[in-house]
């Protein structure tokens, strides 16, 4: 009965452990899944929904004007603030989408990329700046989408306020044409 070596041995530098060079393709192929699942697929999707929200937000712009030019809109309050706000969702929806593919891409294309083609397996010891640096990056993604958020949607900063009871925060930010469902439902919630 003979004794299969483990796929991970110690390293002869006395570091961690390392994967023996036959097993390199294992870790191609889940990496390269990882990559067609994890950032190209979603990617993808984002940017097929992303499009169809943009186009349905252009339409509506678009439709917004015609009907102010046939004299059927005449609130001036609310005359450029619509529009506006449909065009910060789409610099949004734009600038969420370039972040995933900024931050992810350099990670997924480095864990690929060293058992693809450099026939490297350990990332911890050998290219351990790059790999810290796109690391970094790929979480910095969801950091950055939290600070984005709120940037970009007015309404987002006018719940925000309004949760944390900033009634002089939430007067400047708003108009008396800006109705809108968070309004509504603190109303409804206070009173």
């Amino acid at each position: 009965m003979t004794i299969e070596p483990s796929p991970l041995h110690r390293s002869q530098k006395g570091g961690g452990c390392r994967i023996h060079v036959g097993d390199v393709n294992v870790l191609i192929w889940f990496n390269g899944w990882n990559l067609v699942m994890l950032y190209i697929v979603p990617v993808l999707v984002l940017a097929y929904m992303y499009y169809h929200i943009i186009l349905a937000l252009k339409r509506s712009i678009s439709l917004t004007r015609t009907m102010r030019s046939k004299g059927k809109q005449t609130d001036e309050n609310h005359k450029d603030s619509d529009n506006k706000d449909r065009k910060q969702v789409i610099i949004m929806l734009l600038s969420l989408l370039a972040i995933f593919v900024i931050a992810w891409g350099p990670y997924q294309t480095h864990a690929f990329y060293l058992p693809a083609y450099k026939r490297i397996v350990n990332f911890v010891f050998e290219h351990r700046l790059i790999r810290e640096v796109v690391t970094l990056m790929s979480y910095s993604s969801a950091t950055l989408n939290a600070v984005l958020i709120p940037i970009f949607s007015k309404q987002f900063r006018i719940a925000f306020a309004r949760i944390f009871h900033m009634n002089e925060c939430v007067a400047k930010m708003t108009t008396p044409a800006d109705v809108t469902m968070t309004s509504t439902l603190t109303a409804a919630r206070n009173g």
